[in-house]
């Protein structure tokens, strides 16, 4: 029995993007990257055919109990709503590994603090792919317009990824704590972020963005599909911001 266990041959990773992106997500720390990486290529497949469909958001599945208990949160999914969204890049993996690792209040403007405790491995060996895995945890204080201010403590973990196509690179984060935000419109009670960069066979570089969150709104008239084009527009902001620190360096 316990040799059979001990065999037992990796999950596949599902095909359709909904699902998939919450595979990768629970994926992400894996000392064994055999399923991360099959889930990598799959996401490279999915994205060379159909990328474009994201471009305006794309409604995903909801993180399982067992891939939020990969976090170590002690959180449920009922109210958790998932969203995507796709890109194309000019550059190369290498270039976004070295633009990820920027401090954001280096190359965003809407950071007004930020620190980070490297919590396993090291930036310098990630950086220079002597390394594959990297943790952290940061505090920031960021401006999201309108002079609401958000206060976070987030988890991040990296891991750079081989595929067959090249190298590639996947992160992903949750708030330790729910963010504090200075409004009385909305309170956000989870949220957790995953972000993809792979390449296809003819060597471009996409990404693929998912984002799940559980809001409390608290004005009787905003709508919950605000909070999600909110969300939406945080995930182009930061792959505008994203693109042009990694080509313009």
């Amino acid at each position: 029995m316990f040799w059979l266990l001990a065999c037992q041959a990796p999950t596949p990773a599902p095909a359709r993007l909904e699902s998939l992106l919450g595979f990768l997500f629970e994926r992400v720390p894996d000392d064994d990257t055999t399923e991360l990486d099959d889930g990598a290529a799959k996401l490279a497949d999915w994205m060379s055919e159909r990328v474009e469909e994201t471009s305006e958001g794309y409604a995903i599945d909801t993180l399982t109990p067992d891939q939020i208990a990969s976090t170590e949160l002690d959180q449920d999914n009922e109210d958790l709503v998932g969203v995507s969204l796709g890109f194309e890049h000019a550059g190369t993996t290498q270039d976004y590994v070295e633009a990820l690792l920027v401090p954001p209040t280096e190359r965003r403007d809407n950071f007004t603090s930020y620190t980070r405790e490297v919590t396993a491995g090291s930036e310098a060996c990630f950086t220079d792919g002597s390394c594959d895995y990297l943790a952290t945890e940061t505090w920031s204080t960021k401006e999201l317009g309108l002079g609401v201010v958000e206060t976070s403590h987030m988890r991040l973990q990296y891991r750079r990824l081989d595929t067959a196509n090249g190298p590639g690179v996947i992160y992903r984060a949750w708030a330790a704590e729910p963010p504090e935000w200075t409004t009385d419109l909305l309170a956000i009670e989870q949220s957790y972020f995953l972000w993809g960069f792979v390449p296809d066979a003819g060597g471009t570089v996409r990404s693929m963005q998912a984002g799940w969150v559980e809001a409390t709104i608290l004005a009787a008239d905003l709508d919950y599909d605000v909070v999600l084009q909110l969300w939406i527009n945080g995930m182009v902001s930061s792959a505008e911001d994203m693109e042009a620190w990694a080509i313009g360096g």
